[in-house]
């Protein structure tokens, strides 16, 4: 996935987040923060501007209904820049964010917080119907696709 890219006096801060949810912060290619990604999250860190060491902290936000993370980088608490974020993974050949694959997300996101974070087994349940649902639906669809490609080539 692709980084959202901030310049502070000719430092580099990037924010990026990987398919599992890991957020990574980096301040010239170091690492300064690291946390599992959930719908609100803030990284604070310091940074050598304007010759003093200054707080700052990047907030994210995400719906994974929109398809999109809005990145926040502020300093002293006031906002500095705002950049967004799509996240396009891919299940073969299709978009995550088209509303046919939300019910796979869902169930991809309550497995994990189920098993990482030792959440009751009911959400673990729940996640495996939801994946196991999408994947059913997405069979369905592409047998249905496949009959009607057949039905206009007997045509």
């Amino acid at each position: 996935m692709e980084a959202v890219i901030f310049n502070i006096e000719n430092q580099t801060i990037s924010y990026q987040v990987n398919w599992i949810g890991m957020e990574t912060i980096t301040v010239n290619d170091v690492q300064v923060s690291k946390k599992l990604s959930l719908p609100k999250r803030k990284h604070h860190f310091l940074l050598d501007v304007y010759g003093k060491e200054e707080s700052f902290y990047i907030k994210s936000k995400q719906l994974f209904s929109s398809g999109y993370i809005t990145v926040q980088l502020f300093h002293n608490d006031v906002l500095i820049e705002e950049k967004t974020l799509d996240f396009n993974f891919s299940i073969g050949s299709e978009n995550i964010n088209d509303p046919e694959n939300s019910s796979f997300m869902t169930g991809l996101i309550l497995i994990t917080c189920s098993l990482v974070f030792g959440w009751s087994k009911i959400f673990l349940f729940i996640g495996l119907m939801c994946l196991f649902g999408s994947m059913s639906e997405r069979k369905s669809n592409s047998v249905d696709s496949q009959d009607s490609n057949d039905n206009e080539l007997k045509d």
